[in-house]
């Protein structure tokens, strides 16, 4: 299967290329975008070579790789329906069983556990941003998923269906700052009442949809409680 795996990366022509990550017996197997359009100037991961490979697995890191950029990073998660449709059809998956994230109606993503990411885009780019006393940026993480419009479609109705029977639309403050169609920023103490109110429209629902895009807003604050920092929605 692996020898077909990297056939079929060799021979797939997409908006980025792709190649097998490093794994081992204990380490699952990914894909790793390497390169975007040269004729467009997009730069991706570079390709390490035999002395760089040896470095990282001996922990002693590689100097001087550049970072992607947020449009090379924007192009690989476009880029990757094409290429999953390629891969089932070069290695005829088309009959395997669907793997799925099923979020559990029952229990919502713990902050407790390790935070997650997985690509699925949504209605905005979403990166968790820590900050100095100076509010300088210090760290940041881009999050490969976010919630999507008809998630979001859902989200609103519950909430309306929340507030015509309740005080009115103010318990719901933070989360009227999250427009589908605009930015929004949470500072690092915004976060927790952010996640209150997730939780309340969470508790008073069963739509799987409404379900499905709530807990990625909780996965969202997970990341953010996780690196202790405040988050930014940017619409795209």
């Amino acid at each position: 299967m692996l020898v077909g795996l990297d056939r079929a990366l060799q021979n797939y022509k997409g908006r980025v290329s792709w190649i097998r990550g490093l794994s081992s017996e204990s380490t699952p197997i990914c894909l790793v975008a390497v390169r975007g359009d040269n004729s467009r100037g997009v730069t991706g991961y570079p390709l390490l070579d035999a002395n760089q490979i040896a470095s990282l697995l001996a922990g002693q890191g590689v100097t001087q790789v550049p970072l992607p950029s947020v449009e090379f990073i924007n192009q690989a998660v476009d880029d990757v329906p094409s290429l999953t449709a390629y891969l089932e059809q070069f290695l005829d998956l088309k009959d395997a069983p669907t793997k799925e994230l099923k979020p559990s109606a029952e229990y919502p993503p713990s902050p407790d556990d390790e935070p997650i990411d997985f690509v699925e885009p949504g209605m905005h780019v979403v990166w968790i941003i820590q900050k100095d006393a100076q509010g300088e940026s210090t760290e940041r993480r881009f999050l490969h998923f976010d919630v999507t419009e008809n998630e979001w479609r859902a989200i609103r109705t519950t909430i309306l269906e929340i507030t015509s029977t309740s005080t009115g639309s103010s318990q719901f403050l933070s989360l009227s700052k999250i427009d589908p169609h605009d930015g929004a920023y949470f500072k690092r103490a915004e976060v927790s009442s952010l996640r209150t109110e997730i939780l309340l429209v969470r508790s008073a629902t069963r739509d799987t949809l409404t379900i499905n895009g709530l807990d990625k807003l909780i996965l969202i604050c997970n990341w953010a409680d996780h690196m202790s920092a405040g988050i930014l929605f940017r619409a795209r």
